[in-house]
């Protein structure tokens, strides 16, 4: 659920950024149409889960992804070249842990796989990075984070995931950004 207050008098900056804030949610968080409370100014949205799928597909990068991400990204970017496929798009991770979520189907298939594209934010004297995949609270196997872009490749028992909405959470050795 999702409840937008209004602000209280004289306490800025919320007075002055209100109604902006209000339309950012409203634009970036799939609601319900319509409210299911509303009164006294505050108004309290259901949030829509999108269908549940048996496979899915998720551009972190891409624009219409704010609402899969949750804590330890920064904003999606758009154009960052790899120099062999031109223009793609990525999302810096800034803290050690990065979640996402995804709602699916009931899980079929004995395994799963979950892939990731990734570059990580290299500096002198940088230690090694590796990420570490979270799925539903239970941790995967560890995986190195070369210094160029690839694809890394979990298998997910598909015991571990559920109906509906599933946590995920990418575990890096360190977190710095450029």
């Amino acid at each position: 659920y999702v409840v937008l207050m209004p602000p209280i008098p004289g306490r800025p900056p919320y007075t002055d950024s209100w109604q902006a804030s209000w339309e950012f949610i409203k634009r970036t968080v799939p609601l319900a149409a319509e409210p299911f409370f509303a009164g006294d100014g505050i108004e309290a949205y259901q949030v829509e889960l999108p269908p549940a799928v048996e496979t899915f597909d998720l551009d972190l990068g891409g624009p219409g992804t704010f609402a899969y991400r949750g804590e330890g990204w920064d904003a999606a970017e758009e154009g960052v070249v790899e120099a062999e496929s031109g223009p793609v798009s990525a999302i810096w991770a800034t803290a050690t842990e990065s979640r996402f979520f995804a709602t699916l189907a009931r899980p079929t298939a004995a395994t799963y796989a979950l892939s990731v594209r990734a570059l990580p934010y290299r500096f002198p004297d940088a230690p090694a990075q590796t990420a570490t995949l979270v799925v539903n609270g239970r941790a995967l196997a560890t995986q190195p984070v070369g210094d160029d872009w690839q694809t890394l490749t979990w298998e997910v028992p598909g015991d571990r995931l559920q109906e509906g909405l599933n946590r995920f959470a990418l575990r890096w050795a360190y977190a710095a950004a450029p």
